[in-house]
């Protein structure tokens, strides 16, 4: 049989590819989880969270890639910058409210794609944003309110100020949601329907 590589410098190339290319597909693996709350409590703390909804507590705190639901009831505290794929407040299965609150100070959450205020399919999974001055929320697309018969109700309240950037569409679907104006900044830069 005739040898694939034919120096020792080749083969050393081909396990530091290989080397490369698992490093790669773990970091891939990592990225786009999911993650649930399951307590009250900070963003920064993993028994704020689980991979499943109503799971087990210790799951990684949330990162980039990953998608989040805030559900059951529970109140998610931002202490300091945390980013996130997407953001569920309000359950998808469960019929309780999920809320996001921020210290105050100049705190970010980068949503790289949706947030969703309200879940769907029962009235009782409403979401909510409470901004802080200083905090700054940036998403690719915000609903209020949920898309099923009998959804969630979304509120945003921003009477202590703060920055929401969204850069495509802002959508308000259904009845019940609110957002509370006050000292902050809206920035649109996509198709709004409200």
């Amino acid at each position: 049989m005739k040898a694939f590589f034919s120096s020792s410098t080749d083969k050393a190339t081909c396990k530091a590819l290989t080397i490369l290319a698992v490093l790669f597909f773990g970091i891939a693996l990592q990225a786009n989880s999911q993650r649930f709350s399951v307590a009250s409590g900070s963003w920064n703390d993993p028994n704020t969270w689980s991979a499943t909804s109503g799971g087990a507590a210790g799951a990684s705190v949330p990162v980039a890639g990953d998608a989040v639901t805030i559900e059951r009831g529970f109140t998610v505290n931002i202490t300091a910058d945390a980013a996130c794929a997407s953001l569920q407040l309000g359950g998808l299965t469960a019929n309780n409210a999920g809320n996001i609150t921020f210290d105050v100070g100049a705190i970010n959450l980068v949503v790289s794609g949706a947030i969703q205020l309200g879940g769907s399919g029962n009235a009782n999974r409403d979401g909510s944003i409470t901004f802080q001055n200083g905090t700054t929320v940036s998403a690719g697309s915000i609903n209020l309110g949920g898309t099923l018969a009998t959804p969630g109700q979304g509120t945003i309240t921003m009477t202590l100020g703060g920055t929401l950037t969204v850069t495509g569409a802002v959508t308000v679907t259904g009845a019940g949601n609110a957002f509370t104006a006050g000292t902050g900044l809206v920035q649109l830069s996509g198709t709004s329907t409200l």
